[in-house]
């Protein structure tokens, strides 16, 4: 998910029958030492994420879910959203875009808020502090509805934050990714 350089890798879960899903994502990767998430916690740890998704709006009560977790990761996802943590604090969480549709940024905004917000309100130790992290699945994918898969667009902020900073400031953290994001999206347009 990151990779030794610090870049983010991105890998959405897909459950095996589901079609590749244009998407918005947040990772809040742990800046500095902290604490691992015990493997035995893990398997357990995807019905916990499930169960908190449905309680942030991620997932709609009736929606079927599938739930994943190996010797490093769990996660819970649907057909258009899901939540994930690794063993070494990396959140992520992640939701549908309309195909074939341009981002709109007030949307962008939203929904960003509304993924972090998600992502600091786990119950789960959390590092001092994170850095945000944001990915939008290919250009020409969420433009122009095509079906090849190219690079995410990614976004980092400017800088990393105490979770509690983090939390205050939600808001304005969103609309800064946001315009970093959309800006690195226009750029890609020929």
């Amino acid at each position: 998910m990151v990779s030794a350089d610090g870049t983010p890798e991105v890998s959405t879960p897909r459950a095996p029958d589901q079609e590749a899903v244009r998407a918005l994502e947040v990772r809040l990767v742990p800046v500095g030492v902290h604490g691992r998430v015990p493997a035995r916690r893990l398997e357990p740890l995807s019905t916990e994420l499930a169960s908190h998704g449905r309680n942030h709006g991620l997932f709609a009560e009736e929606e079927p879910l599938a739930l994943d977790f190996t010797d490093e990761s769990a996660s819970a996802f649907s057909s258009r959203s899901g939540i994930a943590l690794r063993r070494n604090g990396l959140r992520s969480a992640w939701a549908a875009l309309p195909r074939g549709a341009a981002p709109v940024e007030d949307d962008v905004v939203d929904r960003l808020e509304d993924l972090m917000t998600a992502l600091l309100a786990l119950d789960l130790p959390v590092p001092d502090r994170v850095a945000p992290v944001v990915a939008i699945e290919p250009l020409d994918l969420v433009r122009a509805g095509t079906g090849q898969e190219q690079g995410w667009t990614t976004a980092t902020a400017e800088e990393d934050f105490a979770v509690e900073r983090l939390r205050a400031t939600v808001h304005d953290v969103a609309e800064d990714l946001a315009a970093r994001l959309l800006a690195a999206v226009r750029r890609e347009v020929p």
